[in-house]
């Protein structure tokens, strides 16, 4: 199988929508200027997803939502993230140990730790890659 990028052009499922299909549904992940993932982490509660739908744990698969500012201000991730920054509140926690279903503090702690560096939050879906095939399981959003 070819290698694969770290945005593949993977169709969403049959009936999916943009957004999620409840409030709440979505990832956020941290990427370089050239859309590489450089921060998701990985959990034990992974294993047992990859396992029940028979994924690829090699190969998570990430779509970027259009309109970022939108989703991000729709899930009021804004605010979790100026309250972060103002207050340095969990900072050091999340950096150092990451949460499982705690995307937005995660990420927040690792832009924080990689001011300098030129990277940036990404709102979207994510999932694996199924097991000898080119289609993907999206988990969140």
């Amino acid at each position: 199988m070819p290698p694969l990028m770290s945005k593949p052009k993977y169709s969403t499922p049959s009936g999916y929508t943009v957004g999620g299909t409840k409030d709440g549904d979505y990832h956020i992940w941290v990427e370089d200027m050239n859309g590489k993932v450089v921060f998701d982490p990985t959990f034990p509660e992974h294993e047992f997803i990859q396992m029940v739908h028979n994924l690829d744990k090699n190969c998570p698969v990430y779509y970027e939502w259009p309109n970022q500012k939108k989703w991000f201000k729709k899930f009021k991730q804004l605010e979790v993230i100026k309250a972060m920054r103002d207050t340095g509140f969990g900072m050091c926690d999340f950096y150092d140990a990451p949460v499982y279903l705690c995307c937005p503090q995660n990420c927040t702690a690792f832009m924080h730790h990689n001011r300098n560096k030129r990277y940036r939050m990404v709102i979207g879906s994510m999932g694996w890659r199924k097991q000898h095939q080119e289609a993907a399981w999206w988990e969140w959003g």
